[in-house]
């Protein structure tokens, strides 16, 4: 095979991945109708007394466990480097 026959077939084989790929990603995007039915269908709307109702007010009687932001003392962390032999 010649050098230019070679070159022939890299071309005209790298152009049909690039046509494939973009084909399939245009195939595989949904249509407006598809995106429409799937958020009405998964969106629902939320209640307008969900801050008084009985689970609201049981969060607000939890208690927090811990300080907020954590303090980390250096002399109680792990080694400095982990991937450094022992």
């Amino acid at each position: 095979m010649s050098k230019k026959l070679e070159l022939l077939f890299g071309w005209v084989i790298l152009i049909g991945v690039i046509v494939g790929f973009g084909l399939g990603i245009l195939w595989a995007r949904p249509t407006d109708q598809e995106v429409n039915t799937f958020v009405t269908a998964r969106i629902q709307p939320v209640p307008a007394n969900v801050l008084n109702s009985d689970v609201a007010q049981k969060i607000n009687t939890l208690e927090r466990n811990g300080a907020v932001p954590v303090e980390v003392v250096p002399g109680e962390v792990g080694r400095a480097n982990p991937f450094a032999p022992f």
